[in-house]
């Protein structure tokens, strides 16, 4: 049996491999926290602190934060998502396409294989 992988983008290089049910886990994971926000920004210390206290439900597969960071770069570089720095240098994450489009890859756990930068 062959399992889904995914081809992570990363900027003018060949990106890692992912297992496509992690990488579905964890996009879904990232849009939908954004879209809880009010604000629609969601700071990055928050989105680890979640993954790291659900880890056990959400991967088996190594460490789960850099699988995160990883999925975050990809996001970004796909231009679903940007990634901005306050005045107290707190990282945060809001949408960059619209939130339609980002509730359309929650639903449906589209692997973003055919969204291209």
């Amino acid at each position: 049996m062959k399992k889904d992988i995914v081809q992570l983008f990363n900027q003018n290089k060949r990106g890692i491999t992912i297992p496509g049910e992690l990488y579905s886990a964890l996009s879904s994971l990232i849009l939908s926290k954004i879209l809880e926000k009010p604000s629609g920004k969601l700071f990055l210390t928050e989105l680890l602190d979640y993954v790291y206290i659900n880890k056990d439900k959400l991967s088996d597969k190594g460490n789960i934060g850099w699988w995160l960071i990883q999925v975050k770069r990809d996001l970004s570089a796909r231009n679903i998502i940007r990634t901005s720095i306050t005045p107290t240098l707190r990282q945060y994450l809001e949408l960059k396409k619209s939130k339609r489009l980002a509730t359309y890859l929650i639903e449906n756990i589209v692997t973003l294989r055919e969204l291209r930068p």
